[in-house]
């Protein structure tokens, strides 16, 4: 049981007891933990939020070590709990979720709070007799006296892939702009966009993003402005927003990093640019004070694919990043010596890890064309995108993980489970959808219900209103999109690239669908 008031936690209290007693010693320790509300003249008592999870079944853990044990746990979904004698210690999913904790931690709090000393698993199995569990749970949570309980899922709603349409896909678009808009930096230093926003804490780390993200974010905001739909008002604060963060990313002061040192930045700054240049150019934007910047940027993509073979999976993304910079800021031939080099030296196992930059570079490069050199391996890469997606029958009881794509095969320390990465091929096969080179009438009826059962997951990374319960500033988290399902962190480059995939999916659907 968590009481909070304006996000902040004012007394918590996890009681395990199965003799019906549970809620009332929980219901006691928090109330004795916060003090009477507090009143604001002509606001009245500031608002509290009731956080109650109810633990189901203990399900034996097996294992012989902390982490072993834990990848059998579903992450912000399950709970741990542990044994020793008549004493029983938990770690709920609500506590976890906010406070970062893994399965494998849990499971070392549990021990604690059940008196086991502090020692690896195998040693206490052997020296305490610890037994260990996991256990599901129920979960609800009231934002407000005036609000009705919300029945939770890891912490949030559940999307319905029955709610995915233009609309929604619209209104999610909308909503991931604005994040990205209030992301900009508050003061008058030309810093950008802020880092990662750890929502559950209310911070910033670290306080400045990386060139990389920044450049990423401005590529979306520019997408995102000449996306059919949008309010004409909105479309020119997100171009203006583009092009001064394009702007900021050009003029590097400490603490900034130098963009100068990410040639895989300098690819997508190119790439903003080139997107925002297509339109038109906003009332008191100098474009000429970026334009030293861009040769410099240009210069240092070309000096990266000149002859240079990547050699590991870090550097054949930069390259793929390199290729679709050149390829947008007009340096084709070289764009597309690189798409052809990357095509036949990537194992086809490492192929999607590139995407949607490699495919996106190859469509830029062949802009207008009938036919593309890797059409074939595109469409091969596109059907083995669709044979990992998380589907109804193998989600099973978690859901929330329909749409998601995920390659790895088994669980492992939270791994085989869709995270943010689900969006780097989703981007790019939206893009595909809309393209007659590759999408028929038969395919487009096809692969839109995959379209949107990806972007159901995306909408589900999503922080929204129900997430918000966890939040010290729920309206700072909105719109912004979650690293994973169990992890409150929202990130710069996993909203601007899911917003990227919502205006690709708008712009495939109005091709093939005018009407």
């Amino acid at each position: 049981l968590t009481l909070r008031e304006r996000g902040k936690v004012i007394g918590r209290a996890e009681v395990m007891a199965d003799d019906g007693t549970a809620l009332r010693q929980a219901m006691l320790q928090v109330m004795k933990q916060a003090a009477p509300p507090r009143e604001i003249e002509g606001v009245g008592p500031m608002p509290r939020t009731i956080d109650l999870q109810f633990a189901g079944p203990l399900i034996p853990l097996a294992g012989d070590s902390f982490a072993a044990a834990s990848a059998f746990v579903s992450p912000g979904r399950e709970g741990v709990a542990a044994r020793v004698g008549d004493r029983l210690g938990a770690a709920f999913p609500a506590v976890m979720l906010v406070t970062d904790s893994s399965a494998a931690r849990g499971l070392r709090i549990a021990c604690a709070r059940a008196g086991a000393p502090p020692m690896n698993l195998a040693q206490l199995r052997e020296q305490v007799d610890v037994r260990i569990y996991r256990f599901d749970v129920v979960h609800l949570a009231q934002p407000s006296a005036a609000r009705a309980p919300m029945f939770l899922h890891r912490g949030g709603r559940l999307i319905e892939e029955t709610s995915v349409n233009t609309r929604s896909i619209r209104a999610f678009a909308h909503d991931a702009a604005a994040h990205l808009l209030a992301s900009r930096w508050p003061g008058d230093e030309p810093f950008g966009l802020m880092g990662p926003y750890r929502a559950a804490r209310d911070e910033h780390a670290p306080f400045i993003e990386a060139p990389y993200a920044q450049a990423l974010g401005a590529l979306a905001l520019a997408r995102y402005a000449r996306t059919a739909g949008v309010d004409a008002t909105h479309a020119a604060l997100a171009l203006r927003s583009a092009w001064e963060v394009l702007a900021d990313v050009a003029v590097a002061q400490p603490p900034e990093l130098d963009p100068m040192g990410d040639v895989a930045a300098l690819g997508l700054w190119l790439a903003a640019l080139a997107e925002v240049r297509a339109q038109e150019l906003p009332m008191g934007i100098a474009a000429h004070e970026i334009e030293a910047f861009e040769a410099q940027a240009r210069t240092a993509c070309i000096d990266a694919v000149a002859g240079a073979e990547a050699v590991d999976r870090d550097a054949m993304i930069t390259r793929a990043l390199v290729a679709y910079g050149l390829a947008r800021a007009g340096e084709t031939e070289l764009a597309q010596a690189e798409v052809d080099r990357l095509f036949e030296t990537t194992p086809p196992g490492q192929l999607v890890s590139l995407m949607p930059w490699l495919g996106w570079a190859a469509l830029a490069c062949a802009d207008g064309e009938a036919k593309m050199k890797s059409a074939a391996a595109l469409e091969v890469l596109r059907d083995v995108v669709w044979q990992h997606q998380v589907l109804a029958t193998d989600a099973g009881e978690e859901r929330d993980l329909i749409g998601g794509i995920v390659f790895t095969r088994g669980r492992s320390a939270n791994g085989g489970l869709p995270t943010w990465h689900s969006v780097k091929p989703l981007a790019l096969l939206a893009t595909m959808l809309g393209d007659a080179r590759f999408t028929d009438e038969v395919r487009f009826v096809e692969d839109l219900p995959r379209v949107a059962r990806g972007m159901r997951f995306l909408m589900q990374l999503a922080a929204g209103e129900a997430e918000g319960h966890m939040y010290p500033r729920p309206a700072r988290a909105t719109g912004g999109v979650r690293r994973a399902l169990w992890d409150q962190t929202v990130t710069i480059d996993a909203t601007a690239l899911a917003l990227l995939a919502a205006c690709e999916v708008l712009e495939s659907v109005k091709k093939l669908r005018p009407e």
